[in-house]
């Protein structure tokens, strides 16, 4: 579970020092990206035992709920105690190799999150609404 806060700890990380100078809030902005990864994650998860054991769907206010849940946290934890100079500390003598394969990895895992429901979805689709041959 360590393993796992950490990595969204790191994706904070990386998104406040993208939005440094992009933005006049970069805290919440980096807060909100970790939101928006943690939603997708939570919809892929529930889209895939949804395809695996046909389980109901939650109704669209349960994931509201969870989306908004994951926000209450984030802006607690990120931006009521920031602890950005602390995980500067520990990734500012990051390589730039290892940045970049980060990096990538950080983005080839939002692809795959926002591709899975959308492609379990049609698979749900086109399997409820073939033709009987």
């Amino acid at each position: 579970m360590k393993d796992i806060i950490g990595i969204f700890d790191y994706i904070f990380y990386r998104a406040y020092e993208f939005g440094k100078g992009r933005t006049t809030v970069p805290i919440t902005y980096a807060s909100g990206i970790v939101s928006i990864i943690q939603s997708l994650l939570f919809i892929s998860i529930i889209s895939i035992i949804d395809f695996i054991r046909d389980y109901s769907t939650p109704a669209i206010f349960i994931y509201a709920v969870v989306i908004a849940l994951f926000l209450a946290l984030n802006y607690y934890k990120y931006e009521k105690n920031p602890r950005v100079d602390e995980m500067s500390e520990r990734w500012v003598h990051e390589g730039q190799m290892n940045k970049l394969v980060k990096g990538w990895l950080i983005v080839f895992g939002i692809a795959v999150l926002v591709a899975t429901p959308l492609l379990i979805a049609k698979m749900g689709f086109d399997y409820r609404h073939s033709s009987p041959q």
